[in-house]
């Protein structure tokens, strides 16, 4: 039993004070989910771009979709390791050229270290966001959305098999 243990608790999670953890507790700063989609989406948009098209992120999330649905059984938290993160990238048709430095540059993100795949990937929401609007859509269905070009203007497009709802009411289809 150590008995030399310490628990830190903060409030606010925005404001951890990193020194205090490092310096004076000696312990290397906790992952945090909300920083560690960042930290992800910061990764894919450095060493991946040109090449972050609606197919590439729709494979993505379907891709973390399916890791989650294989891994559902673990007692463990759910991680990604980077050999995996480099096959799904692959799968999902990051370019070789691409893939070539995705250790290293994996490394510098992440020193090395899985991801929780709670902390990049929500398994409930698949979030679609433009300047005018928000859908948010269950990632399993994501395959349903396709990006079409309409009067020179990309959009998405949603097919509506039966009933279409706005707030709880029901739209006619007419």
């Amino acid at each position: 039993m150590n008995i030399h243990g310490t628990l830190y608790f903060n409030k606010n999670i925005k404001n951890i004070h990193p020194d205090f953890i490092e310096n004076v507790l000696g312990a290397p700063i906790p992952r945090i989910p909300g920083n560690e989609i960042n930290v992800f989406s910061d990764f894919i948009m450095d060493n991946f771009e040109g090449n972050t098209t609606f197919n590439f992120a729709e494979s993505l999330v379907e891709s973390l979709q399916e890791v989650r649905e294989q891994k559902k059984d673990s007692p463990e938290m759910v991680t990604v390791s980077c050999d995996e993160m480099e096959q799904i990238f692959g799968y999902c048709g990051a370019p070789d050229e691409k893939l070539s430095d995705f250790k290293e540059n994996w490394e510098m993100y992440f020193s090395n270290e899985p991801v929780a795949l709670d902390n990049i990937h929500n398994s409930k929401t698949a979030k679609i966001v433009t300047p005018d609007a928000t859908i948010c859509i269950q990632p399993d269905k994501i395959a349903l959305i396709e990006l079409k070009e309409i009067n020179g203007v990309p959009s998405l497009v949603i097919p509506v098999n039966g009933e279409l709802k706005i707030n709880g009411m029901e739209v006619e289809l007419k």
